[in-house]
Formats: C-alpha cells, structure tokens, sequence
C-alpha cells in the first residue's frame, strides 16, 4: 500500500494554493508531493479497513505517467495477511497521520545523505519526463524541505536502515 496512491487529483490541486518555502502564493500542484496534497484522511481510513476487515479492497495506485491517483487499482484480497505500507509522512505527529502511525505494527525508516536522495528523486522525476529545470525547482519547493520533515520525525521509527552512496542497504546504529 503506497501513499503516492493517495495524492489528491491534480484538478483539486489546481483549486487549491498555499505558501511554498519562500513565503510565495502557489497552487498545491506545485508543492505536490507534501502533506496538504494528500487525501491522509482516505488512507487512514483504508488501512484501517486493511486491519479491522476481511474483506476484498481495491486501493489507489499512483501513475506516474499520468501523474494522477487512479482509484481502485490495487487489489487486496481477503486471503492476505500482511500488509505493507510505503510513505514519506507516516511518522507525522499531526492528525490523521499520528492514526497511521498508531496502525503500524513495525515502523522502518530508511535513511540517505542529501546527495544519494537527490540523485535518485531527480532520476525518477526524468523517468517520468521531467526536465533538468523543472526537477531542481521541484527539489528546492518539495523535495528538500519533505526530506527535512520527514527526518524530524524519524524518532518515531523501530528499525533504521541506511541507504549508502554505494547503493548498499545497512542497519544503522
């Protein structure tokens, strides 16, 4: 269960705005990719469903092609025991995210150096055709100050893994 599934449509981000980084009014769809831009409130939900039902779910998936949520794309069924959820906020201390955080069994985080995060983040983001000027902006609105949320809140993980530059997975500690 991937929480990019749970990215609003971008024709409510259109909608909407706020103050990216530097204090300047933007629509949501350029700082997509940070809490406000997620429906948190439909994933809690949905992992909440995932833990109280046995039920058969079809979840979002996000394309990145598309650059869209598509609803309904990711079959659970009610044979499936495990569940594993992927996201950058989970470990928020703000409601709902706070909620997701109490429905997690085991919580890792994986950690990386800013160059390591960067690269990789930058290499997605042109896998999915974005250009060199759209990525640095990107990563200047969004992806760095998520990258420094995101490790403020790591405290809340039970297992740390580092992710080195030689692309080798570790326990820290």
């Amino acid at each position: 269960m991937a929480l990019d599934g749970y990215h609003l449509p971008n024709a409510v981000l259109d909608r909407r705005s706020a103050l990216d980084p530097d204090g300047n009014p933007v629509t949501l769809r350029l700082l997509k990719g940070t809490p406000p831009t997620f429906n948190a409130d439909s994933f809690l939900a949905d992992l909440q469903a995932l833990r109280s039902s046995r039920q058969e779910l079809h979840l979002p998936i996000y394309s990145r092609q598309l650059h869209e949520p598509v609803a309904g794309r990711l079959r659970v069924g009610a044979e499936v025991e495990w569940v594993f959820v992927e996201g950058n906020f989970l470990f928020l201390d703000t409601p709902p995210w706070c909620e997701v955080r109490q429905l997690l069994e085991r919580k890792v985080y994986l950690e990386a150096d800013d160059e390591v995060l960067r690269t990789r983040l930058g290499l997605r983001h042109a896998a999915a055709g974005r250009n060199a000027q759209w990525i640095d902006a990107h990563f200047r609105r969004t992806d760095g100050p998520n990258i420094s949320l995101i490790r403020s809140h790591a405290h809340f993980a039970d297992i740390v893994f580092r992710w080195d530059k030689e692309e080798h997975l570790r326990a820290a500690g």
